[in-house]
């Protein structure tokens, strides 16, 4: 399926943002680096703001990293700005993502902001803290695993 993949990168990068867009090309099945404005016509986006081994590897694992992404995040430069505006009206879909760490609420409380709510996938008992916050963002948990998830909806 076609889609844009925003994949979060650490300071050690050495750019200014800490993100990187790729656009899948779905007939050579490979992605490829491409500019924000891409993002503009996007029907699909994939957000991995902690960053992934594909398409290339780039980790934010550090507690340096983390507060570096954070604060960068709240000065403009660890989410496009087009999807600042784009996420408006919208909900996400958090899934692999456990809202038990302090420092994964507050990526996804600066990832969640003006969104309408979202959905939680997990199979897992929640925490107080991961009620709490999911409540305050009108996130909706979907009762699944992740593998169960996949083969219902993928």
């Amino acid at each position: 399926t076609p889609h844009v993949l925003i994949i979060g990168k650490s300071r050690i990068m050495g750019d200014l943002n800490r993100y990187e867009v790729y656009e899948y090309d779905v007939e050579n099945q490979k992605y490829f680096l491409v500019d924000d404005e891409v993002l503009e016509t996007a029907e699909k986006i994939l957000f991995k703001p902690m960053g992934s081994p594909l398409p290339n590897p780039s980790f934010v694992i550090s507690d340096a990293d983390y507060v570096d992404w954070l604060t960068e995040a709240m000065s403009g430069f660890a989410v496009p700005k087009i999807l600042k505006t784009y996420r408006k009206a919208k909900k996400y879909l958090f899934f692999g993502t456990s809202f038990d760490h302090d420092t994964d609420r507050m990526v996804a409380n600066e990832l969640s902001l003006d969104l309408e709510g979202g959905y939680v996938i997990t199979d897992k008992e929640l925490g107080k803290k991961e009620k709490k916050f999911i409540e305050k963002h009108n996130l909706e948990v979907i009762p699944m695993s992740l593998p169960e998830f996949i083969k219902a909806f993928i």
